[in-house]
């Protein structure tokens, strides 16, 4: 490996860590960005669902009684973080979905 290619991997990482520390949660974000902007924090789908069950964040479902809420699973963040059409800000969409991808890959979710 020469200078080059390891001092341009160097400026990627710096770039990531930059991405990362300005994706903090905001008041007014969605659930949605809150999982994901989360996830980038923890790269665990498992940590997640803890961190949104804790926040009072209910999922909605329906059966033949009527609507019903309970806590999320780690599946329902799983299914956010892989949905297509998620209104998400589109680079933290890009990077997070990339992520998850890799870590599915590793094992690591």
């Amino acid at each position: 490996m020469n200078v080059e290619v390891l001092k341009k991997q160097m400026e990627e990482i710096k770039n990531s860590i930059k991405f990362i520390q300005n994706n903090k949660i905001k008041a007014g974000d969605s659930v949605e960005t809150i999982i994901f902007k989360k996830y980038l924090e923890l790269e665990s789908t498992k940590k997640v669902t803890e961190y949104i069950n804790e926040l009072g964040y209910r999922k909605e479902t329906s059966n033949k009684q009527g609507v019903n809420e309970r806590k999320y699973i780690t599946k329902d963040i799983s299914n956010i973080l892989k949905d297509k059409n998620v209104k998400v800000e589109a680079r933290l969409k890009t990077y997070v979905i990339k992520l998850f991808n890799e870590n599915k890959r590793g094992g690591f979710n």
